[in-house]
């Protein structure tokens, strides 16, 4: 009893039409090869040539598909904008970090100042206490007995973390300046 009233009270929406699912003897080609007892109807909604006489939009559509790309351009322009902004901030950064100075030992084996942007594979370089140094370093030596260095590094998060370097052992007792240069 209560299957019939729910069916009196579905309404039938013009906006949602199921057109796609018409029965086998609809078909103006003809009758078809698989119409059996286990065809599907749903088949016919891959066949576009059933579907030509339906208009192109819903009758019903109050929401006009070209009134929604302007907003749309906006979000979009508005974050490219953003993304933009950031990398050139990160690209000032990543120049100015590149061009702070730092002590290499030059052939004659006095050290000068070079940006970090011209370190090369092989020179040696000099690093005092508490001031920043390229990241990709191989520690050589160190000033203290034991030849240990602190570094602090920080995450992209901003998290600080203070790691222990060891020197090699071989080079905690000589000196730097013993070191070979590389010949340009």
């Amino acid at each position: 009893m209560a299957i019939s009233k729910n069916r009196g009270k579905l309404l039938r929406s013009s906006l949602y039409t199921f057109g796609c699912i018409r029965s086998p003897t609809d078909d103006p080609e003809g009758p078809n090869e698989h119409q059996d007892s286990g065809y599907s109807r749903i088949v016919y909604c891959n066949q576009p040539h059933l579907h030509r006489n339906k208009p192109l939009k819903y009758s019903l559509n109050h929401i006009s598909t070209t009134n929604m790309v302007f907003p749309l351009a906006i979000v979009v322009g508005l974050s490219m904008a953003k993304e933009g902004i950031e990398d050139w901030r990160r690209f000032l950064q990543d120049r100015k970090v590149n061009l702070r100075k730092i002590r290499t030992r030059e052939e004659n084996g006095e050290f000068s100042d070079k940006p970090w942007l011209k370190i090369q594979v092989g020179d040696v370089v000099k690093v005092e206490k508490d001031q920043f140094f390229p990241a990709d370093l191989f520690f050589l030596s160190s000033s203290y007995e034991d030849g240990i260095c602190y570094v602090e590094t920080m995450n992209l998060d901003g998290e600080t973390n203070l790691k222990v370097k060891r020197a090699l052992e071989k080079l905690t007792t000589g000196s730097i300046l013993s070191i070979p240069v590389k010949s340009s």
